[in-house]
């Protein structure tokens, strides 16, 4: 994958090639209970001449962080298309930088996803993609806690990233059985009095209510995978 921009913007990319992630993925009944290996091959375009001179993580993008979220995202959404994952996964990438971030905007994203097991090693088959910001429509919700992006919502189960504000609490109430996740991206979050790492994964109960709390100065963020509509 060649990353370009054309005109006079810098022509820098920060890549990430080869992720490996064991997900559920595909329209067939098999693959909807099996995990199956997914690459995962992206461009992350943006000027980088500032995090070049200054020699700092927050004038560029953390490809650990993002390789953590891309894989969050992957194995805890069951997408039926790759169409549709390397979709949300440009829409999760162009996101504006979340209020807890000091990072640049993304400025164009390149992803390639391949299933090397899904033509019992006959041929590999992928789809690539390639999206700036103004191709996509970003949704930002305002609510008394913050605010929720959406990143994307299929027929039952949304992916969502939530900026939880200073001092204040994000609740979610009880719903029918089932399961969900989250993500912690920030490590000033509590949750039941006990502070979480950045990177922190939890599996939870869609019928048990649960809450964030924000104790911080500052935005904290979290990604979280949940069914729909998100009942915050």
């Amino acid at each position: 994958m060649q990353a370009t921009i054309s005109g006079n913007t810098a022509s820098d990319a920060v890549r990430i090639n080869n992720l490996e992630v064991d997900c559920i993925i595909g329209v067939y009944p098999k693959e909807s209970e099996t995990p199956q290996s997914l690459v995962v091959d992206l461009d992350m375009l943006l000027d980088t001449r500032k995090a070049a001179g200054k020699e700092q993580l927050r004038y560029t993008v953390n490809y650990a962080a993002v390789t953590a979220q891309v894989a969050f995202i992957l194995r805890h959404f069951r997408f039926r298309l790759l169409e549709t994952a390397a979709h949300t996964l440009c829409r999760f990438l162009l996101l504006p930088p979340a209020l807890s971030e000091n990072r640049p905007q993304v400025e164009r994203v390149r992803i390639r996803l391949s299933k090397p097991g899904a033509l019992s090693n006959r041929a590999i088959p992928s789809v690539e993609i390639e999206r700036d910001p103004s191709s996509e429509e970003l949704e930002r919700v305002a609510r008394d806690f913050g605010f929720i992006d959406v990143v994307f919502e299929g027929r039952e189960t949304g992916i969502y990233r939530i900026d939880i504000g200073p001092k204040k609490s994000f609740t979610l109430t009880a719903r029918a059985p089932g399961r969900a996740a989250d993500m912690v991206v920030t490590g000033g979050l509590v949750y039941q009095g006990h502070k979480l790492r950045a990177g922190t994964i939890r599996q939870r109960s869609q019928s048990e209510s649960y809450c964030y709390d924000n104790p911080t100065d500052r935005y904290q963020t979290l990604l979280c995978v949940d069914t729909l509509p998100l009942n915050s």
